[in-house]
């Protein structure tokens, strides 16, 4: 009886040993699998990208070349390189497209190379297999991704084509108006004909990356899309002085309040949007934003003293920018005048009784008479004048 009784004690002390040898284990490939996830967090990487571009750009030595500058050929390929960079960093938001390529390939370089961003890590970064878990935003971009390797140009008249997005919906007031909304959004990825792919996550991720530190923030996309006109933010809803804590504690708050700086719009072939799940987060990201968009040509800086400007972007664009105290809030409007014209005239007057209208502006072109169209900011004033240029006698000079 002796005998069996500590041969249960051996066998339990066995087990137990065996318990705690393993248990430590266990636990530590869990704490690895916690840290994995805190480092492939969003903000992180974020923050280690930012780091290693400065870490880049921070030697400020003068470029030199030749025999008597005492630089080797690779040290002034590398410090040209630096040079460059440091270039797009400065002027990437100005408009100028081939800054901001440079740009996100050493965002992607850094992000696939150095911080090994990979098809497994990046589930880390965005629940891809999951899109209950990931926001409106995150679905619109990974799309936009898929659309850019898919077509190259025309992403977004193509995404707005296949999804449906061009037709007014009905918002918390029963009005009809031009909107994209979250569950829009949601619904466009699981009707996407094309699956994505790494390579297609990886540029989310470089444009998110992107976009918070150099871009233009949440209306990063549509500023630098050429099929979208125009482009606008905090140009409606709520301030933060008008923001009202105890109606959110009660939940009192009226289901159409918006803040400023959630507020984003579009104007596609003269249909003025509301990009209903884009957002600035806050009010310093969208007063980064409106600091920034508007300096390539600017004869001064916006300040109280100039609260509204003026100004131009790299590629031609119409920049209006304004702030306190002439506005309620930080703002911006950007005009694209290169963007994809309309040049079909009965795409844009289709009501009833729209051939008669189109005649008779045939009539007043080809007549050459003074005639003027008017209308609100967004209206499609720009795009219908393009669309009448094709009824101007060809052998006039423009």
């Amino acid at each position: 009886m002796n005998i069996t009784f500590i041969l249960i004690i051996i066998m339990l002390m066995g087990v137990s040993t065996a318990f705690y040898i393993e248990k430590p284990g266990r636990k530590k490939k869990k704490e690895e699998e916690e840290t994995s996830k805190d480092f492939y967090s969003l903000d992180n990487l974020i923050d280690e990208v930012k780091k290693r571009i400065s870490e880049r750009i921070g030697d400020q030595t003068p470029l030199k070349k030749g025999k008597s500058s005492g630089q080797p050929e690779e040290e002034y390929k590398r410090r040209l390189i630096k040079a460059k960079l440091r270039k797009a960093v400065r002027e990437a938001c100005l408009g100028d497209l081939g800054e901001r390529a440079f740009l996100k390939d050493h965002i992607r370089e850094i992000l696939k190379e150095e911080l090994k961003v990979n098809e497994e890590t990046i589930r880390y970064v965005f629940a891809f297999d999951d899109p209950e878990a990931m926001s409106a935003k995150d679905i619109f971009e990974y799309l936009y991704a898929i659309y850019m390797r898919v077509f190259g140009i025309g992403i977004f008249s193509n995404m707005v084509r296949d999804f449906g997005w061009d037709h007014n919906v009905e918002d918390n007031k029963g009005r009809l108006r031009g909107m994209i909304t979250s569950q829009m959004v949601r619904d466009a990825y699981g009707n996407c004909m094309y699956e994505g792919t790494f390579p297609d996550r990886l540029e989310m991720l470089t444009q998110r990356c992107y976009e918070n530190l150099y871009g233009h923030d949440a209306a990063d996309i549509l500023i630098m899309d050429t099929d979208i006109d125009g482009v606008s933010g905090g140009t409606g809803g709520r301030t933060r002085y008008d923001y009202n804590y105890l109606a959110e504690l009660f939940g009192n708050r009226n289901e159409c309040d918006v803040n400023i700086w959630d507020t984003v719009y579009c104007v596609y072939r003269g249909r003025l949007i509301r990009m209903e799940f884009l957002s600035f987060v806050n009010e310093e990201r969208l007063e980064r934003v409106v600091k920034n968009i508007y300096r390539y040509n600017a004869r001064t800086s916006l300040s109280k003293r100039n609260p509204v400007l003026l100004s131009s972007m790299k590629n031609n664009s119409r920049v209006v920018v304004s702030r306190p105290p002439v506005s309620d809030g930080w703002a911006f409007f950007v005009r694209k005048f290169g963007s994809t014209d309309a040049s079909r005239i009965d795409s844009l007057i289709i009501d009833k009784g729209s051939g008669f209208v189109i005649e008779l502006l045939k009539k007043i072109v080809g007549a050459e008479l003074n005639f003027v169209i008017s209308g609100n900011t967004g209206g499609g004033k720009t795009t219908l004048v393009k669309a009448l240029i094709e009824f101007i006698d060809p052998s006039f000079a423009l």
